[in-house]
């Protein structure tokens, strides 16, 4: 993933859908949105939300086929 490409929640999981039973997307899907919901109000010293960091982690995890453990580590941490 280029640094400069900047991607979409909806992306990560139609990549994620390329290599995950429909089941796994699906609790990819679920656990965006509970992270979404925790971090509403938490931004990055740029200013940015700070949901765009796990989203940007999970695309690059992507290479490596490993997105489910880093959305799913805020079920484990809250």
């Amino acid at each position: 993933m280029a640094k400069d490409q900047i991607l979409t929640p909806e992306e990560v999981v139609k990549r994620t859908s390329e290599y995950l039973p429909e089941e796994d997307v699906s609790l990819v899907q679920k656990a965006y949105e509970f992270a979404k919901e925790a971090h509403k109000e938490q931004f990055r010293k740029s200013g940015e939300p700070y949901i765009i960091h796990p989203i940007q982690v999970a695309g690059s995890l992507q290479t490596l086929k490993w997105t489910l453990p880093r959305y799913l580590l805020d079920f484990y941490t809250m």
